[in-house]
């Protein structure tokens, strides 16, 4: 697949063409895989909050969503087919009415909205919550590829970036900040850098 000519996945969408180039690679990868680097980048997300590194933590989290993406493209799925599977994920949660008019987070700013009125019980949350509400999804997802039910699974896969936004907003950050953090981190991190990346899971963590 080459690059889009038109970005359904913005602002998140230069990781996703950052990691095509590895594309078979990821094909290959057995579910096990998008766990065990979730599970990476929660332990390094861990690591910079105790130091007080939010930044960095925010960071993190948006590599939590470029796994989930990259999962996403394992079951098969575009980019104009993801960002029609978010907003229906959303919908369910909250009216397509209210949907803001400054989508920062493209088709996942309805995600970000629907949570809005859980907003002051997610700050409450310690990072145990997100990290447990996304191991929930991994066995939900699980459980639905080993009964050939793939939009069900790629649906989990939604909720998991749904996760990882909640975890940002935990953090303080607003969506126009998130998109600012997943551009650059696509530049700054992903994009030439992915066969590294790979390279690193492969040799330091066995996956």
């Amino acid at each position: 697949m080459g690059v889009t000519t038109e970005p359904d996945l913005r602002p998140f969408q230069d990781m996703w063409d950052a990691w095509k180039e590895v594309r078979e690679r990821l094909l290959s990868k057995p579910l096990s895989h998008f766990r065990k680097a979730t599970d990476i980048q929660f332990d390094e997300l861990a690591q910079h909050l105790d130091k007080g590194e939010h930044e960095a933590a925010a960071r993190e989290a948006t590599d939590i969503i470029s796994v989930a993406l990259n999962l996403m493209r394992k079951l098969g799925y575009t980019p104009a087919e993801i960002s029609q599977i978010a907003r229906e994920r959303a919908a369910r949660r909250k009216s397509m009415e209210d949907e803001t008019t400054a989508p920062d987070l493209g088709p996942f700013q309805n995600l970000w909205d629907a949570w809005e009125e859980a907003r002051e019980e997610l700050l409450s949350k310690p990072l145990s919550y997100f990290r447990e509400a996304t191991d929930i999804h991994f066995d939900e997802l699980a459980q639905y590829l080993d009964k050939g039910e793939h939009g069900a699974a790629v649906g989990k896969a939604t909720d998991i970036i749904g996760v990882a936004l909640n975890l940002m907003r935990k953090l303080g950050y607003t969506p126009a900040e998130i998109s600012q953090i997943a551009r650059a981190r696509a530049i700054q991190r992903m994009k030439g850098q992915t066969p590294q990346i790979l390279d690193k899971y492969e040799q330091q963590y066995g996956i």
